[in-house]
């Protein structure tokens, strides 16, 4: 039984790192939950220790020559005043010591980087990097963010504080692989829920459960992950109490609406005055337009929609009216968006081919065709 999500997935990933198909099977044994719940605690470093570990690198601790007044230098193998050895571990629970103050927002954890010395002769430079590379291995870096957490009182209030907050974590984490194992919830689940991101001011990013029928769905498979709408994992654009669809009179019934450029046409006026009446999604122009088209926007929020790569593509699921500037061809978003029945507004030179039947003009195949010059008119 691993002692967490981040071990589990670590561990399934393993099989498949050669490219080929593969299973992972988990038999989970009788004393498992103890041996894993030991595992789980035994990186936390108590607050009296960290503090002696911390006060024992302060003694090693070296200005970063070149680098910023609050960036330091010390060496992770530094053995407390209790120690006349480390037995190996030391320079662990100094890393510990460390990692748990960067989390406590104490310190900033850097690379370790060498730099020239000032006033420094030439042929003395490579013997000093040859030194300071005999070191790097033993050395750690770091900047000092917030000096009213280095007394003791401060530090310790600090550093408890990430203690709880990891402590809790590691729980939530082995709970999640029993709840795994027991076939309770989703794989998927699970691993969607221990990855999504959640910022300081209250930003999330979620990761979409995908699953491969695990025991949990094989067993509700009304409820089975990919089932319910709202796992998708996009960040949904808030809900309009009614629809913005300018062009509505002009597609009619059709979903979509070609509006044709003549040769030598700048769609540009047509984008920004479609920005004006209500269009918030443009597809397929580039960023310079984009920036001029945010610019003219002014306050309003444009959203320059080009990645192909996105696992749920904005025109998947908006709503409202999108853009899409065509250069060579119908993309199969905007294809796929037409047969959802989404309004679609297509830019495009009249003389464009159609990507099934090329022989014909795209425009002689649409239900509703406009002049861009004429749509620019009237709006």
């Amino acid at each position: 039984m691993p002692e967490s999500v981040d071990r589990y997935y670590q561990e399934v990933g393993r099989a498949g790192r050669d490219g080929r198909a593969t299973v992972a099977v988990l038999y989970p044994g009788p004393h498992d939950r103890r041996v894993a719940a030991n595992l789980a605690g035994a990186t936390f470093i108590g607050p009296d220790k960290g503090w002696t570990r911390w006060k024992a690198l302060q003694e090693t601790v070296e200005k970063v020559e070149g680098a910023s007044d609050l960036r330091f230098r010390v060496r992770k193998s530094t053995l407390p005043t209790y120690m006349d050895r480390g037995y190996g571990q030391s320079a662990q629970w100094n890393i510990r010591t460390l990692t748990l103050m960067a989390q406590a927002g104490i310190i900033k954890l850097r690379t370790p980087s060498w730099r020239p010395p000032e006033a420094v002769a030439p042929e003395q430079i490579q013997a000093l990097r040859d030194t300071f590379l005999e070191r790097a291995h033993d050395l750690i870096e770091f900047e000092l963010v917030n000096g009213a957490l280095l007394s003791r009182e401060g530090w310790t209030d600090a550093v408890e504080v990430e203690r709880v907050r990891a402590r809790v974590e590691s729980d939530a984490s082995l709970e999640a692989v029993s709840e795994l194992i027991a076939g309770r919830q989703c794989v998927g689940r699970i691993l969607a829920a221990h990855y999504e991101v959640r910022t300081v001011d209250g930003g999330r990013l979620t990761t979409y459960p995908v699953c491969r029928s695990c025991a949990a769905c094989r067993s509700n498979p009304d409820t089975a992950t990919g089932i319910a709408g709202d796992e998708f994992g996009y960040p949904r654009l808030p809900r309009r109490r009614a629809p913005v669809d300018p062009l509505r009179r002009w597609r009619g019934t059709s979903s979509a609406l070609f509006i044709t450029l003549s040769a030598g046409d700048d769609p540009f006026a047509l984008l920004r005055r479609l920005a004006g009446v209500g269009v918030e999604v443009f597809h397929g122009i580039t960023p310079q337009v984009g920036l001029r088209l945010q610019t003219a926007a002014g306050s309003r929020p444009i959203i320059i929609d080009d990645d192909g790569l996105d696992v749920w593509p904005l025109a998947w699921y908006h709503e409202d009216s999108i853009v899409f500037v065509l250069s060579d061809g119908i993309p199969d978003l905007a294809v796929q968006r037409i047969e959802l029945g989404l309004p679609t507004y297509l830019i495009g030179s009249q003389d464009l081919e159609d990507p099934t039947r090329p022989e014909w003009m795209f425009a002689q195949l649409q239900d509703a065709v406009v002049d861009a010059g004429a749509l620019l008119k009237e709006l």
